[in-house]
C-alpha cells in the first residue's frame, strides 16, 4: 500500500514542477483552426478575385463582338447571338450562369449611341467560407 501511494506522490509532484512541458502542443493546437481558417478564406478569395477578371474578359470580348455587329448593320438577335457565341467560344457556358445584351447600353455615359453592353452573371461555388 505504501508502495502505490510513493508513486502517486511522485506523480503528483512531477505534474507541478513540470507544467511547462505541454504548452507549445496546447497553444499549437488551439491556433491551428485559426491559421487554417485563414488560409482557406485567403484562397477562396483569390479564386473568386480570379474568376471575377475571367468574367469581365468575357464580357469584354462579347461586348467587342457584338458591337462589330451592329457597327456592321445587324439588327438585334444578331448582335445578341454573337455576343452570346463571343462568350461561348471564351469559356463561359449556359450553366455557368446568364448573360445580358443592351444595345443600346441601358446606362452609362453611352446610352443612345452605336454601343452594346453585356453583363454577365456567374454563381461561385464555396469552398471554405
Amino acid at each position: 500500500m505504501e508502495w502505490g501511494a510513493r508513486i502517486l506522490r511522485r506523480f503528483v509532484s512531477r505534474l507541478r514542477q513540470t507544467g511547462e512541458s505541454g504548452n507549445v502542443a496546447t497553444i499549437f493546437a488551439l491556433s491551428l483552426p485559426i491559421v487554417v481558417g485563414g488560409a482557406g478564406l485567403g484562397i477562396e478569395t483569390s479564386y473568386w478575385y480570379y474568376s471575377s477578371l475571367k468574367l469581365q474578359a468575357v464580357a469584354d470580348a462579347a461586348a467587342y463582338a457584338g458591337a462589330l455587329e451592329k457597327v456592321s448593320g445587324s439588327d438585334t438577335p444578331k448582335i445578341v447571338s454573337a455576343a452570346t457565341a463571343s462568350a461561348t467560344t471564351n469559356g463561359w457556358g449556359p450553366s455557368a450562369g446568364t448573360i445580358e445584351v443592351f444595345s443600346p447600353p441601358s446606362a452609362g455615359p453611352n446610352v443612345g449611341k452605336k454601343a452594346v453592353e453585356v453583363v454577365v452573371h456567374q454563381n461561385l461555388d464555396r469552398f471554405f467560407t
